[in-house]
């Protein structure tokens, strides 16, 4: 069991990793765009394990304790994996939230980018 975990743990970090940008680099709407196709990828190696291990069903409080007791480093996977699940989640710090939050839209605005045509029409019946 531990070996699979070191494995997963693994796969995470290499993943992860290719998400940072260099702090000179211009973040573009290209770059959102690479960046929403890196982030589909991570998803898709992790089986959204990640997902899986936020404490959704939990208290504000809960959440809070389960956040404090993350190192800088998970809390980096997880912001970097799962910005979507933690910009909604009360009990998550609201710095962490707001940072989750402009990723999440930034990411949904790049993966939105490369499409093309008109957004369906929707008919309303009273």
């Amino acid at each position: 069991m531990l070996t699979a975990a070191r494995e997963a743990d693994e796969q995470f970090a290499t993943a992860l990793s290719r998400l940072k940008a260099e702090p000179s680099l211009d973040v573009t709407e290209a770059t959102w765009k690479d960046a929403a196709a890196d982030l589909a990828a991570v998803r898709k190696v992790s089986g959204d394990h990640l997902k899986k291990t936020i404490p959704t069903g939990a208290t504000p409080a809960e959440r809070h304790d389960w956040w404090t007791h993350l190192s800088p480093a998970q809390r980096d996977e997880y912001l970097a994996a799962c910005p979507d699940i933690l910009g909604n989640l009360d009990g998550i710090p609201a710095a962490v939230r707001d940072e989750a939050n402009r990723d999440n839209l930034q990411l949904l605005m790049g993966k939105l980018s490369g499409r093309t045509g008109r957004p369906r029409e929707r008919s309303w019946t009273g």
